[in-house]
């Protein structure tokens, strides 16, 4: 016999301890007797001493020994060596792909149900050593070459799926290397919803392939800037990959407006669809599919143009802090100096330069060449000449109140959006490459400040400001591949995690490899630019796997030699005995004592 845990042997000590209690426990019985002269000096006789301090072995005590010899020696783990068939060295593989989170028809998921398989594979096939891997673009060891099929029981069951993509061939040959590759396992069992193509490799892989679940998702999206003019496209593939026709509706969001598109796609069907944007101006958008599947995953897809979400804004004239806060609620702002290539340049009651270029928002300013202004008047009643412009989107234009405005001696060709009474109070100019935004009135002169209106009108305007055209790549990164870091030579300092967590960059660090889907903003000296994490798309595909129960069998090995655990026998004494000693303390004799 064998002790795994011999440490625990030295607990047998606490039996010196039980002894010591009892030579404390005093028993006394009344006995009748018919005098007392016959006990007379039996306290100064040196036998009557010894008897007291002896100490009395009776029943109680040496239960409560053997309770604890029992709990000492199943503490230490003991267990016979028998020679069995079996393996020698056997290597479970579980594959944590993000389609193995697919749930299933029986309420579990797939990764459920590959953990529950394999834990009844490890039991009936006991092995010496058992290594177990999670199986992934980045695997990892669960386990590493355990003795006991409960290790392993607890290793599978803390594990969970993660986001990445599948692992390979080559990635499992490498994840085994460091415990000798392929030939120092006689078995390599993988359990998935695919089946891993051979390779040559010694020993073949066996496999239990699980599947179950419906899933439809989002195979491609993509989002471009416009070449003829302002806003962006996005392209979006939507694929069936279940057995049933299934309507579903699309619908794309860049931040501050959507657009909803319904569809219906036939098993195993796909559609593609293009989608304008023509008045966006945002970094980040977003791709949904609605009612969701068995898998959510691959139901919402990101996506972000690579320039800075960061509006860069210059000042001319005075700050208005009305302004100033309403652009800030509405987007992150950098204030930088006119001629540091800004987004948009705000004049707020000044005369700007003559070379002035770029977007500009014109406050009670004017603007040669588009607009002069006049002598300060009267306002009036507000009018919405154009109601469904963009600039207009959820203001009400009659709770608008303006008490003076300078009249407008010339204008050049623009889309008057507002007027009051026949002054134009609102005007975009749209020129080739820059946007012109004319607001006539003071904003002291106006109710703005205090109206709700106020911070949609400036989110409207800033959503029409041409952005720093993005690069000419337009793909998304895939969780568990690394992003490389500083593309357009600024150095980025932090990347902020979607789950809200910030970590800082070293100098030296090149890339970082993201775990998590959605946006993570990257945060230089220049902006923020953003990163759209998707799952890979092959997780879909994988998510439609029919569930097979076909495994290849391999005759086991040899007889070898494996530690069968005998602590739960002593365990079931220890409570039995405990029992007993609890009956004979409550007076209840299960043996039959005659006293003397």
């Amino acid at each position: 016999m064998t002790f795994l845990s011999p440490s625990a042997l030295f607990l047998a000590a606490l039996a010196a301890y039980v002894l010591i209690l009892s030579l404390f426990r005093v028993r006394r019985r009344r006995r009748e007797i018919s005098a007392l002269f016959l006990w007379e000096g039996l306290r100064e006789d040196p036998r009557s001493r010894t008897i007291r301090r002896s100490i009395p072995l009776d029943l109680l005590l040496l239960l409560q020994l053997l309770v604890l010899l029992a709990l000492v020696v199943a503490l230490a783990e003991p267990a016979l060596t028998r020679r069995t068939v079996g393996l020698s060295d056997l290597a479970v593989v579980i594959d944590g792909s993000a389609s193995m989170g697919t749930q299933t028809e029986g309420g579990m998921s797939r990764y459920e149900q590959a953990v529950e398989r394999a834990v009844a594979f490890i039991e009936e096939n006991r092995a010496t050593r058992t290594t177990i891997l999670q199986l992934t673009s980045s695997p990892r060891v669960l386990l590493e070459s355990a003795a006991r099929p409960a290790e392993a029981r607890r290793a599978l069951e803390r594990s969970a799926p993660t986001l990445l993509a599948d692992g390979s061939i080559d990635d499992l040959v490498l994840a085994l290397g460091p415990y000798g590759g392929y030939s120092a396992f006689e078995r390599v069992v993988v359990f998935s919803d695919r089946l891993l193509a051979e390779s040559g490799v010694d020993p073949a892989i066996e496999g239990y392939t699980i599947g179950g679940g419906k899933n439809w998702s989002i195979d491609a999206f993509s989002v471009r800037e416009n070449p003829n003019g302002p806003g962006v496209h996005a392209f979006v593939k939507a694929s069936n990959h279940s057995e049933e026709s299934v309507r579903m509706t699309l619908t794309v969001d860049d931040g501050f407006s959507s657009v909803d598109l319904s569809l219906t796609l036939l098993p195993g069907g796909s559609e593609s669809y293009v989608l304008p944007f023509p008045s966006s101006r945002s970094s980040t958008f977003t791709a949904t599919l609605t009612p969701t599947d068995d898998l959510p995953a691959d139901n919402i897809r990101y996506f972000s143009l690579q320039r800075p979400i960061d509006l860069r804004v210059a000042w001319i004239g005075e700050e208005s802090r009305y302004l100033l806060s309403a652009m800030e609620a509405s987007a992150p702002l950098i204030i930088v100096s006119p001629s540091d290539a800004p987004d948009l340049t705000v004049v707020y009651r000044e005369a700007p330069p003559m070379d002035l270029a770029g977007n500009i928002l014109l406050v009670n300013a004017g603007l040669p060449g588009h607009v002069d202004l006049g002598p300060e008047g009267p306002g009036g009643r507000i009018i919405a000449l154009q109601p469904d412009h963009p600039l207009l989107v959820g203001v009400d234009e009659m709770a608008l109140r303006v008490s003076s405005l300078p009249s407008v001696e010339s204008m050049a060709a623009g889309d008057v959006v507002l007027a009051a009474e026949e002054t134009p109070l609102l005007v975009e100019f749209e020129d080739e490459a820059r946007i012109v935004t004319f607001f006539g009135a003071d904003l002291l002169s106006t109710n703005l400040p205090i109206t709700v209106d106020f911070p949609l009108l400036v989110r409207n305007i800033l959503s029409r400001v041409a952005r720093i055209p993005a690069t000419v790549t337009h793909t998304w990164a895939i969780a568990g591949d690394p992003v490389l870091l500083g593309e357009s030579g600024e150095r980025i300092e932090a990347v902020l995690a979607p789950d809200g967590h910030r970590f800082v960059i070293d100098s030296n660090q090149l890339l970082f490899i993201p775990d998590e889907v959605g946006f993570y903003e990257l945060e230089s000296d220049r902006g923020t630019y953003v990163v759209g994490v998707n799952v890979d798309p092959g997780e879909s595909t994988e998510a439609s796997v029919v569930e097979s129960d076909t495994f290849v069998l391999v005759q086991q090995g040899p007889n070898r030699a494996f530690l069968w655990p005998l602590w739960p026998w002593f365990a079931l004494a220890a409570f039995a005995l405990l029992v007993w000693e609890g009956l004979e303390n409550a007076g209840v004799r299960l043996l039959d004592r005659r006293s003397s």
